[in-house]
């Protein structure tokens, strides 16, 4: 579960002992952008304050919480249009004792969303709050806090996972091991990148093209094949350019004889046929083609245009550097 796996994070154990020593601050902001993650904290978070066996969700507290009927429990924004009189609400709540004579907590989700006003209203309650209140913000960047707001809250972060343990996860709610090793792969740590990606089996055929270009791309003349595929249509182009640019770094950890983690599984003679023949500076310089080709894009140049830049540089590259 993602609540084991937070469980193990240096933001939760911080927050854990704080919590059990009476030291919680009353003002959080969590930043992370990772919905599904964000969702599974909050829950756990509201386990830590309330549950007094620690939140192992094994009892009443914890059951009202993960159902959403916890009176002590509540959140705003999950829409992303808090207005000034949801704030009045909520205020007038925090005035309130709490139900189990314990903290009552408000998280605001998508904070990053709330305006000025609302913010300002909010911030009364975090600069003298009511009893035992305790507010958290959730945002998936910062900047859009007010100073005054993020001054007077306590910042951490979501964690971010390994590719190991996004897998892991995938596979046990039921995703297809090949959707699941290319979801963890492209998640960059959040799951729900990683769970879009699972969901969809055409990211299998488009990670397999990718392989098959960098291992059967040798030549010059071998480029035009690809330009005309589905790699590089205008919608697929982006994560045609992720995938490249994972498989080559994997491709170079494996060149330079490092030792450390790969991103892909299992594809150990795939990534050694894509370094045959090269060094580890080649697919260093490889892998600059494909940010060439990221800033090309990005500026509007055609994505037949980009891969063709892009699959030349990488020939080149392996050529200089051999």
């Amino acid at each position: 579960m993602i609540s084991d796996l937070l469980r193990k994070s240096e933001a939760y154990k911080e927050f854990s002992a704080a919590a059990a020593s009476g030291k919680a601050s009353h003002a959080y902001l969590v930043i992370g952008d990772d919905t599904v993650t964000r969702k599974a904290y909050m829950i756990l978070l509201a386990a830590t304050f309330l549950c007094k066996r620690g939140g192992l969700y094994e009892c009443e507290t914890c059951n009202r919480i993960t159902a959403g009927s916890h009176p002590d429990v509540h959140i705003y924004n999950s829409d992303g249009k808090m207005r000034v009189e949801d704030t009045n609400t909520l205020i007038s709540e925090a005035s309130m004792r709490s139900w189990a004579d314990g903290a009552k907590l408000f998280f605001i989700d998508r904070a990053e969303s709330l305006s000025p006003a609302v913010q300002n209203k909010l911030l009364k309650l975090v600069e003298e709050p009511e009893g035992d209140a305790v507010i958290i913000f959730f945002a998936s960047s910062e900047v859009p806090i007010l100073p005054t707001v993020k001054s007077r809250t306590k910042k951490c972060y979501l964690p971010l996972f390994a590719p190991d343990e996004i897998f892991a996860e995938l596979c046990s709610d039921g995703v297809p091991r090949a959707q699941a090793e290319i979801a963890a792969a492209l998640s960059g740590g959040s799951f729900e990148r990683a769970y879009k990606l699972g969901g969809d089996e055409d990211y299998v055929r488009l990670y397999e093209g990718v392989f098959a270009m960098l291992v059967g791309c040798r030549k010059s003349q071998d480029i035009a094949k690809y330009l005309g595929s589905e790699l590089f249509t205008k919608e697929n182009i982006g994560l045609t350019l992720d995938f490249t640019e994972i498989i080559l770094k994997d491709a170079l950890i494996r060149a330079s004889g490092s030792g450390a983690k790969l991103t892909t599984r299992n594809r150990d003679y795939d990534l050694d046929e894509i370094a045959s023949g090269t060094s580890a500076g080649a697919l260093a310089m490889a892998i600059l083609a494909v940010n060439k080709a990221r800033k090309m894009l990005s500026a509007n140049v055609g994505a037949v245009t980009v891969a063709e830049t892009m699959l030349f540089d990488i020939l080149e590259a392996k050529y200089k550097w051999r």
